[in-house]
């Protein structure tokens, strides 16, 4: 479904730019890097992005999740439990 959402943690462009017809949000604790991205999306109209707390979880359902270059900030016991909930 190529149509679909996708949750992107730690904010990429990769997937917004490459499926425009996907909707994306990015998410992250860092509203700093937040910012980049927003600069760096300037007129992506496909994407969104959103600082979440730590510990945060995604309501509803997304057949897509991406979480990239992030489980090791978490260390093992939150990085586990982010996967766990990821494919729950």
């Amino acid at each position: 479904m190529r149509s679909a959402r996708a949750l992107f943690w730690a904010c990429s462009l990769y997937v917004a730019l490459n499926r425009p017809t996907r909707h994306v949000l990015g998410v992250d604790i860092d509203g700093g890097k937040l910012a980049e991205a927003r600069r760096a999306a300037a007129g992506v109209t496909n994407v969104a992005f959103e600082e979440v707390p730590a510990g945060w979880h995604p309501l509803g359902e997304w057949p897509t999740v991406l979480v990239v270059d992030v489980l090791y900030l978490l260390g093992p016991g939150p990085g586990d439990h982010l996967l766990a909930s990821a494919a729950a």
